[in-house]
């Protein structure tokens, strides 16, 4: 459930970044951490909890911070339907499609590869591939973030 919220919680602050909202999404990321260390450290202090302190506090303030992002983004969640902006949405998305190719064969590769496996020597430089094209996902999803808000505003002004 934890895990949920905490989804919830990033797509939204993700949208504050997209749109150029950095304080508010510092405010967001600082406060998270903040409630997160202020209810671990009182459910220690007070309520004689231990290992589970961590965990309730975690629950809490990704509960109470997704609840905080979503109602800074309501006014962007509410549909409004028009033709040009599907078209624009459209012509804009053209730019994601390698990404995701890449993505759906690295799937397919890791489902192929596992399947197909004989002995452990292979799954072992699998592994290590695998670690390896994790950093590179980390940095090129860094970069991705960074890039399609200059990208959308640029290609918008043509």
């Amino acid at each position: 459930m934890s895990g949920c919220f905490h989804y919830f919680y990033l797509y939204f602050n993700h949208l504050l970044t997209v749109q150029k909202r950095a304080i508010s999404a510092s405010i967001s990321n600082v406060s998270h951490i903040l409630i997160n260390v202020s209810i671990t450290f009182y459910l220690i202090k007070y309520q004689s909890l231990t290992y589970m302190a961590a965990i309730y506090a975690l629950l809490i303030s990704n509960i109470l911070m997704s609840i905080f992002s979503f109602s800074l983004n309501f006014s962007y969640l509410i549909p409004k339907f028009s033709f040009f902006n599907l078209k624009k949405s459209v012509i804009f998305s053209y730019a994601e499609v390698p990404s995701m190719i890449v993505g759906l064969l690295y799937e397919s590769f890791d489902k192929t590869m596992l399947i197909n496996t004989k002995g452990t020597n292979s799954l072992g430089y699998y592994e290590f591939g695998s670690k390896f094209a994790i950093i590179l996902s980390a940095f090129m999803g860094a970069i991705s973030k960074s890039f399609i808000p200059f990208f959308m505003e640029n290609a918008e002004k043509k």
